[in-house]
Order: C-alpha cells, then sequence, then structure tokens
C-alpha cells in the first residue's frame, strides 16, 4: 500500500473529509494529489498530520512489516535517540544484524530523515513510496 493509499485510509476511519484533514498544515489540493499517489509528501507533514490527529506513527505503518515483540526493547531507545537527535545510535540499530523488525525499522528511517540525516532518505521513499 502507497503511502496516499494509507493517508486516504485513516482519514475515511477519522471521517473526516480532505479540508479537515489537512487544516493549517498544507494546501488541499497538493493533499488531494497525494492521496491519489501523483505527489510524494514529505516525511514533516506527514508526521504533521498524524500528529494534528493523534495518529502515532507506528498505527499509520502497523501494516506494513513484522511486528514481531523480540525487538520490543529497542523501543525506549529508539524514542530516547530520537529526542536527543542522535542519528548515529538509530543508525547503528538500525544495522544492527539482530534488529529484524521491518516495522520499526521504517520508522528510524523516517526519523533519521526527519534529523536530516540523508543518507537513508532514498531508503525511507522506497519504504513509503514503493514502485
Amino acid at each position: 500500500m502507497q503511502i496516499g493509499d494509507r493517508l486516504k485510509q485513516m482519514r475515511l476511519f477519522l471521517g473526516l473529509d480532505k479540508k479537515k484533514m489537512v487544516a493549517g498544515i498544507i494546501d488541499q489540493s497538493f493533499y488531494s494529489r497525494v492521496e491519489n499517489n501523483q505527489n510524494e509528501i514529505r516525511v514533516e507533514t506527514l508526521l504533521a498530520l498524524l500528529k494534528a490527529h493523534n495518529i502515532s506513527l507506528l498505527d499509520f505503518l502497523k501494516d506494513s512489516g513484522d511486528t514481531k515483540p523480540k525487538n520490543l526493547p529497542y523501543q525506549e531507545i529508539i524514542e530516547a535517540a530520537y529526542s536527543e537527535k542522535n542519528a548515529a545510535s538509530l543508525i547503528a540499530i538500525l544495522n544492527d544484524p539482530n534488529f529484524t523488525n521491518q516495522k520499526y525499522k521504517q520508522v528510524i528511517s523516517l526519523l533519521l530523515t526527519d534529523l536530516g540525516d540523508t543518507q537513508y532518505r532514498s531508503q525511507v521513499c522506497a519504504v513509503l513510496l514503493p514502485g
């Protein structure tokens, strides 16, 4: 599922029209093109939309990979590294061969992009906009 499809699915689940979904965040016509997979959306904008509607990034990505609980202890490390803007720790987790949770890998990639780490920008785009 592409990111635009997932955004539309979340918007409909919330019972919002496009105008209410994007109020004060982005232009409605741009958002419409994102939902139709005609435009890409910036990570910062995606995070702002999710935050405005109290949707966690993990919930947004819920159907996109492995959710095995064996990697849950990483959650605290990931949250701390992101809040401290510590990209090196996030990269270390992402590159750990024992870390196999695809959902958390996607989240880390998004967080790295949000922190400005361009090394993972193409990886994030491939995850969020396949094909």
